[in-house]
């Protein structure tokens, strides 16, 4: 919780960019071959391996954001916990559209485990 408060300070905003744009640099080849092995195998119906792992990372990372501002905010309410997990829904629906998927195929934000954060 101290590493994330410090992460998302207001003046800690050019190094949370950094950090970002270094993490998605070292993940988006690894999902790009996931995805052209996915494209290969007929299971995925996409464009560009780099270009879709990036839109899908760069989807990841306001994901992310949005838990930290959960977090943050202290507020685990029933109707924040609903709003979340509609948000998690989505992403997962907008993975598989991009990448041609099947619907229901993909689940990348597991409902139990928002479940379970919100519970504690």
């Amino acid at each position: 919780l101290m590493m994330l408060r410090a992460i998302y300070r207001e003046d800690n905003i050019v190094f949370r960019t950094k950090l970002t744009k270094a993490r998605i640099k070292v993940v988006t080849p690894k999902i790009a071959r996931v995805i052209s092995r996915g494209i290969k195998e007929g299971l995925f119906f996409t464009g560009n391996p780099i270009d879709v792992a990036d839109m899908i990372l760069s989807l990841a990372v306001y994901m992310g954001d949005e838990i930290a501002k959960l977090i943050l905010d202290g507020d685990l309410s029933s109707e924040n916990k609903k709003r979340y997990l509609e948000k998690c829904q989505t992403y997962n629906e907008v993975v598989q559209r991009i990448l041609g998927a099947p619907k229901g195929s993909i689940t990348i934000c597991k409902k139990e485990i928002i479940e379970s954060f919100f519970n504690e």
